[in-house]
């Protein structure tokens, strides 16, 4: 499946879409190879649950101290 993209600007006139430019083909693998990989989804989720460990661990230890 390949979409249209355009290189200029997409303009609007009369309810027509037009593109002021040139308009390119795209491949859909193209488009897919730029998401996150299941990696990096992972490395992601691990870090959020450090940080949000390391804050909660500082409110506890501020709370203690007071």
């Amino acid at each position: 499946m390949n979409f249209i993209a355009c290189d200029g600007t997409w303009a609007q006139s009369n309810g027509a879409i037009t593109c002021v430019g040139t308009l390119v083909p795209v491949a859909r693998e193209e488009l897919s190879q730029s998401g996150l990989s299941a990696e990096d989804a992972d490395y992601l989720i691990g870090q959020t649950i450090v940080l949000f460990a390391v804050i909660f661990s500082v409110i506890i230890v501020r709370k203690a101290l007071k």
